[in-house]
C-alpha cells in the first residue's frame, strides 16, 4: 500500500513493485545549483506554448 493512495487502487508506475517491496524508500535529496543556460540552443520552441502566450496576456 502506498501512502495517500486509496485501498484497491492500482498504481501504474515502473517503480511500483520496488516501492511495494520496500526496495525504494523515501530519502532526503539536497538541491543542486546548475548553470542558468542548461538547455542546448533550440531545445525550447520559439513558438508560443499556450493560448495566453498567443493572445499576449
Amino acid at each position: 500500500m502506498i501512502e495517500g493512495v486509496p485501498s484497491g487502487h492500482r498504481v501504474a508506475c515502473h517503480f511500483a513493485e520496488d516501492i511495494r517491496s520496500g526496495r525504494l524508500q523515501p530519502h532526503r535529496v539536497e538541491a543542486e545549483a546548475v548553470e542558468e543556460d542548461v538547455l542546448a540552443p533550440g531545445a525550447v520552441p520559439e513558438l508560443p506554448g499556450s493560448v495566453t502566450e498567443i493572445l499576449g496576456r
